[in-house]
């Protein structure tokens, strides 16, 4: 089932809220479930990667979107799980979004 087009206010954060709530079938205003297992949207961005490169595909094949915030993408370069080593990340979080997809269908499809 598609959501319709949106009205209102058009943010990220918005677009996440009404895909949640058409799913659940209810209000959840911009508090979601935590990140994780079980959680429809996942801001942890490129925080599913580990150091090695794997991704939590448990937790991710559950999902409905993944949202890779400049906040979040700066802080996956800072623990070492951005999955491109060089370069400033702000700058490679599209290319970057491309090698998580590539490794979403190599790993966990």
């Amino acid at each position: 089932e598609g959501i319709g087009p949106f009205e209102g206010h058009l943010s990220d954060m918005y677009v996440f809220k009404e895909m949640v709530e058409v799913t659940v079938r209810s209000d959840v205003g911009l508090v979601y479930p935590p990140d994780g297992k079980g959680a429809l949207v996942n801001r942890l961005g490129f925080e599913v990667y580990d150091t090695n490169g794997n991704l939590d595909c448990e937790t991710l094949i559950q999902q409905k979107a993944i949202h890779f915030s400049h906040f979040r993408t700066s802080e996956a370069y800072r623990l070492g799980v951005f999955p491109i080593k060089e370069g400033d990340p702000s700058q490679n979080r599209g290319l970057a979004a491309d090698v998580f997809m590539r490794d979403f269908k190599q790993q966990c499809l």
